[in-house]
C-alpha cells in the first residue's frame, strides 16, 4: 500500500504547505528536480504512521471480535457455533479504525 499512498502523501504535504500551486507542477517540479525517487521522500514517517495503525486497527478488531462473540454466547444456546452479522462486522470494523486513529493520531501530527 506504501506504493501508491507515500507518492500521495508527498504530493498531499506539498500542495497543502503552497509548496507548488496544483498538482501538475507538483508532478512535474518533483520528478525534473528529484526523479522517481522524491516521490518516496516522506516514506520513513509515512510507514512509521502506517506501521503501528495497522498494527493497533488489527489488535482491536481481535479484541473486539472477541468480546462481542463471547456477549452473544452468554445470550444464545449455540455456543461455539456463534457467527458474526454484517452489522457487527461494520461496527467492529468502524470502531478499530477509531481506535487506531485515535492511538496514532500523535504521530501523524508529528509527522
Amino acid at each position: 500500500s506504501c506504493l501508491v499512498s507515500v507518492p500521495q502523501e508527498v504530493l498531499k504535504q506539498r500542495l497543502v504547505t503552497g509548496v507548488y500551486k496544483n498538482f501538475r507542477e507538483a508532478v512535474q517540479k518533483i520528478y525534473s528536480s528529484e526523479g522517481v525517487l522524491g516521490f518516496y521522500s516522506a516514506w520513513k514517517p509515512t510507514v512509521s504512521r502506517n506501521v503501528p495503525f495497522v498494527i493497533a486497527t488489527f489488535s482491536s478488531r481481535e479484541v473486539l471480535q472477541r468480546k462481542i462473540i463471547e456477549f452473544k454466547e452468554r445470550n444464545e444456546e449455540k455456543k461455539g457455533q456463534m457467527k458474526l452479522s454484517s452489522g457487527d462486522n461494520l461496527l467492529i470494523g468502524i470502531s478499530s479504525a477509531l481506535v487506531a486513529g485515535l492511538a496514532t493520531q500523535p504521530i501523524d501530527v508529528i509527522k
